[in-house]
């Protein structure tokens, strides 16, 4: 599936890094880990903030404009993050996946 959305998103097939760099995601390994991610900080700011963490810029500050290969998950991350859902079916789908409504952000 991933591969799929990659090409139909970003008009190319993803290369065998982006592919390794996906399973490696999926199974939090190495670069992966919430450690290597600051998830921990970015839970404790949006705490005292009172929000949710934001994806978004998550994703971006890592975005160094990779089109394929290892670094081009956070290229693609950060895109489809953007995505501002407005039909009940997408919104439905992306609460499944953990992100916030647009309501919410």
């Amino acid at each position: 599936m991933f591969s799929h959305v990659f090409e139909h998103m970003m008009g190319q097939k993803p290369n065998a890094a982006l592919s390794a760099a996906f399973q490696k995601y999926l199974r939090s390994v190495g670069r992966w880990l919430a450690e290597s991610l600051q998830l921990t900080a970015c839970e404790e700011i949006a705490k005292c903030e009172g929000t949710d963490i934001n994806l978004v810029s998550l994703w971006g500050s890592f975005d160094i404009g990779a089109v394929n290969g290892k670094d081009a998950l956070f290229t693609f991350a950060a895109w489809l993050m953007s995505i501002v859902p407005n039909t009940a079916a997408l919104e439905h789908t992306f609460s499944k996946m953990g992100v916030p409504s647009a309501e919410a952000v």
